[in-house]
């Protein structure tokens, strides 16, 4: 084990925070303010921290004091650290009280079907854990992911996402899209529905960012086709839903998903196809993380929901 330099030795928990204070407030003042400090005392704290790594992180600029690149990966490990640190003591409270804790990512679809069920089987086994479930797209959960706020994320795994490369996937399940419209929409009794039919309808779409806008777009680039912009475009694929069956517009969605719609008589599916696979739905942790026995128990009870999925 490499021992850790004495100035790093010297850091105290309050630098962590006045990194991750700076960047919030782009001033020695309102950080100091913030943090019940004195300026001059943040001025020595900011000059220990850029000694111990060497150099300046942050410059100041019009919009006040911004990271450098060594900054702003400092900052990202510092929240990293302070997520940790205060996950500590939140779980080490709860296991006094008898509890545990566990912390989902999840796509909104994921919540439709397998996650409650695998919470069922679960809860049977640890009920006295208390679940916190942050809802998100793919970008906004990896993000949380990589402060250490969720545990775990279960959505479909880019590697084009900025922070994929410290993140560690399992594949569960595939999951093709499909398009869906309101049951009374006039394409559902058109005869042979081509891509072409659809590049001028109106459409309720997530985020360009996300993995299915990026298939939609190839729908119709593969076609020669420009795809459409976006009537409608919203991160809640419940509030699409919604907009889909009160409108004329179209959107798109996992197979299963549709098809639980398509039970409640919300939307019906139409017969086109898409190119290639989308990624699979996959269980997302970071890289370097040691699970704890709650997260061991929680993925135990999602695979007892894929029988195909070896242990």
């Amino acid at each position: 084990m490499n021992p850790i330099k004495p100035a790093l030795g010297q850091l105290r928990f309050r630098s962590l925070m006045l990194m991750e204070t700076l960047l919030e407030c782009g001033s020695l003042h309102a950080a100091a303010q913030q943090l019940h400090l004195t300026q001059p005392a943040l001025s020595s704290m900011l000059r220990e921290i850029e000694t111990a790594f060497g150099g300046k992180l942050f410059e100041r600029s019009p919009k006040g004091m911004q990271p450098n690149t060594v900054g702003a990966a400092l900052i990202e490990r510092s929240r990293l650290i302070l997520n940790e640190l205060r996950n500590a003591e939140r779980e080490a409270l709860a296991l006094r009280e008898g509890r545990g804790e566990l912390r989902l990512g999840v796509t909104p679809m994921m919540m439709l079907d397998m996650v409650p069920r695998a919470l069922h089987r679960f809860g049977k086994h640890s009920p006295d854990t208390r679940v916190f479930i942050k809802e998100g797209n793919v970008p906004m959960l990896f993000k949380e992911l990589a402060v250490g706020n969720v545990d775990m994320v279960l959505a479909r795994f880019s590697p084009l996402y900025s922070d994929a490369a410290k993140l560690a996937h399992r594949p569960l399940f595939d999951d093709s899209p499909c398009v869906m419209a309101k049951p009374t929409h006039e394409l559902i009794r058109k005869k042979r529905l081509r891509w072409d039919d659809v590049v001028h309808a109106k459409w309720a779409l997530p985020p360009r960012e996300t993995v299915t806008w990026q298939n939609f777009a190839q729908a119709f680039t593969v076609r020669g086709l420009v795809p459409p912009e976006a009537q409608y475009e919203s991160s809640s694929f419940h509030s699409s839903v919604r907009l889909v069956h009160q409108t004329e517009a179209l959107m798109v969605a996992p197979a299963s998903v549709a098809a639980d719609y398509e039970r409640l008589g919300l939307v019906t599916r139409l017969p086109l196809k898409f190119p290639g696979v989308l990624p699979p739905i996959s269980l997302i942790q970071r890289s370097e993380y040691a699970n704890r026995p709650v997260v061991d128990e929680f993925i135990q009870a999602l695979q007892a929901q894929l029988p195909g999925w070896a242990a």
